[in-house]
């Protein structure tokens, strides 16, 4: 059932992963692609970044569509302080896996909502755990035969296949997909409510 308290939100995002979270959770969205540069590592703490990413993408949309309430979300993997992103090749998707087996790492989603006519806008942030297996070298070839790696943070998603990589989650499994719907749903509350 759809959620009419939210008419008119703009998701800034090509992500299918994040098209089916806010679906399911009943928010009514449109999508528009933003085409706006990510900033990588070193520059600010990863919760920062994937802030600031957030925050470009739905400036990038908003400025388009000024009236309405735009959604941008950023995800990033961290182990040890650094960003895992999206893999350049196969052989970096692999890499990333082989650093991630057998230990826990940190993935944090960033969620922006911008109306650029008012100038108002937000960021914030959700933290999961994520608990890989000993992978084999093996287990990788024959997890990224199966999952296109190419296209999400630290090489893999928690929708495909991961029985074969992930030992335990400790946090909302949402977050870890790329949006934390329940974060989505309280930052928007208080959004409209000008309480933001």
């Amino acid at each position: 059932m759809k959620n009419r308290a939210f008419n008119n939100i703009i998701l800034a995002s090509a992500s299918p992963r994040r098209k089916f979270l806010l679906e399911k959770a009943g928010i009514c969205f449109r999508v528009e692609v933003s085409g706006a540069d990510e900033l990588e590592n070193g520059t600010l703490p990863p919760e920062k970044t994937a802030m600031f990413n957030a925050l470009s993408k739905a400036r990038a949309v908003a400025v388009k569509f000024p009236d309405e309430i735009v959604l941008g979300a950023d995800t990033v993997v961290v182990l040890d302080g650094r960003i895992f992103g999206k893999p350049k090749s196969a052989e970096d998707a692999a890499d990333i896996l082989r650093q991630l087996s057998a230990k826990t790492h940190k993935v944090i989603t960033a969620i922006a909502l911008v109306i650029a006519k008012s100038g108002k806008e937000t960021a914030t942030y959700e933290e999961s755990l994520v608990k890989f297996k000993e992978l084999s070298d093996d287990t990788i070839r024959k997890y990224m035969s199966l999952v296109n790696v190419m296209d999400k943070a630290g090489a893999y998603g928690i929708q495909e296949h991961a029985d074969m990589i992930i030992d335990k989650i400790d946090g909302n499994i949402d977050n870890v997909m790329g949006l934390p719907c329940s974060l989505v749903m309280s930052e928007l509350e208080r959004f409209k409510e000008g309480l933001l």
